[in-house]
């Protein structure tokens, strides 16, 4: 009998054989589900948070409060998707270090239930499957992605 799988065409985008809890930054970014526009709106070539964004926000920060080896850097609310800029330490004495998958879970199943406790809606779909994440090997490269999640809402349609 031939086993059928659920997504036989997805395949992971995680680099093989890297420790993704090693010493480094990394870019994050997270979609809504469907690309719904949970978090606020463009205006004038500016991000304005809703309540939602704001959980959004406060949840990244709690990332680097309950993690002593983790470093946040720039990142950008956006209304239908979330840029994020992550180091992460390995030199932290009694801290066991998650690796980027373990913290973007805790990050997205945290800032989700908030988001359904406060919408009403106990059902919502906030986020898209997974995220897409990018190793930054360089200062150069460091800088581009810095450069490029400060000018995100900027180069965004209202």
């Amino acid at each position: 009998m031939r086993k059928i799988l659920a997504f036989p065409d997805r395949q992971s985008i995680r680099l093989k054989g890297f420790d993704y809890s090693s010493a480094g930054f990394y870019f994050i970014t997270i979609c809504c589900h469907d690309r719904e526009p949970w978090f606020g709106h463009i205006e004038q070539k500016c991000m304005v948070v809703n309540r939602y964004g704001q959980i959004i926000r406060d949840s990244w920060h709690e990332l680097a409060e309950r993690n002593r080896h983790v470093r946040l850097d720039q990142f950008m609310v956006m209304p239908d998707h979330f840029h994020g800029l992550i180091s992460i330490e390995t030199d932290i004495v009694g801290d066991t270090n998650k690796p980027i998958g373990r913290l973007m879970a805790a990050f997205k199943t945290v800032s989700c239930k908030r988001i359904r406790i406060l919408s009403g809606n106990p059902q919502a779909r906030i986020w898209q499957r997974n995220y897409w994440e990018r190793i930054v090997r360089t200062e150069q490269e460091l800088e581009a992605v810095r450069l490029y999640i400060r000018n995100n809402p900027k180069k965004t349609r209202p």
